[in-house]
C-alpha cells in the first residue's frame, strides 16, 4: 500500500470521511504543485564587530581611580554577539603624595620594575608597559647627588634612626 493511500485510509477511519471526499482529496493530490522560487535571495552573511573606539577618555590622572569608555559597532544584517560598550580602568600608575597611592580596591604592586595599582586585566597592563617604554627612564638620585639641604636632611634622619635603635 502506498504511503499516500495509507494516510487517506487513516483519515477515513478516524474522521468518518466519505469515499467521495477521499476520492476528491486523492484526485487533488495528483495535480502538479507549483513551487515559487525567489529570484533574489537576501544576503544573510555573518555580522562582525568594528574595532573598539574610545568615546570617553580617562577621568583621573593616577591610582587606577579613573575609567575610560570604548564603543564598537555591529557591521552586517544580523545581530552581533557581545557588548557594544566596555569600560576599563586607566592611569594605573601610583598617585603622588598627598593623594592615596591607589584607589580601592586596587593595591600597590610592581609591573616591569615600576609601581602600579593592580591587579589589572592583561590589556591594561600591556598599555601601561607600552607607556613605560615610551617615557624616558628616570632613576633615583643618591643622597650625594641631591642639593646640600636635602643631603643634610638625609644625614639628620640617619642620625635619628641610629639614636632610635640605641634607645630601643
Amino acid at each position: 500500500m502506498h504511503r499516500q493511500s495509507a494516510a487517506f485510509l487513516l483519515i477515513f477511519i478516524k474522521f468518518h470521511v466519505s469515499c467521495f471526499d477521499l476520492r476528491f482529496l486523492l484526485e487533488k493530490t495528483k495535480q502538479p504543485v507549483a513551487i515559487e522560487i525567489p529570484t533574489s535571495v537576501p544576503n544573510y552573511t555573518e555580522s562582525y564587530w568594528s574595532e573598539w573606539k574610545e568615546v570617553l577618555s580617562c577621568n583621573a590622572e593616577c591610582g587606577s581611580c579613573g575609567s575610560q569608555v570604548f564603543r564598537r559597532t555591529c557591521i552586517g544584517a544580523l545581530p552581533c554577539r557581545g557588548n557594544s560598550r566596555k569600560e576599563e580602568r586607566c592611569n594605573i600608575q601610583v598617585c603622588d603624595y598627598p593623594k592615596p597611592a591607589c584607589c580601592p580596591p586596587y593595591k600597590l604592586m610592581l609591573i616591569e620594575g615600576e609601581f602600579a595599582c593592580g591587579p589589572q586585566k592583561e590589556n591594561v597592563v600591556s598599555a601601561f608597559v607600552a607607556q613605560l617604554q615610551t617615557k624616558p627612564q628616570q632613576r633615583m638620585k643618591s643622597p650625594s647627588e641631591l642639593p646640600s639641604e636635602v643631603s643634610y636632611n638625609f644625614s639628620l634622619f640617619d642620625d635619628w634612626k641610629l639614636l632610635r635603635s640605641i634607645w630601643i
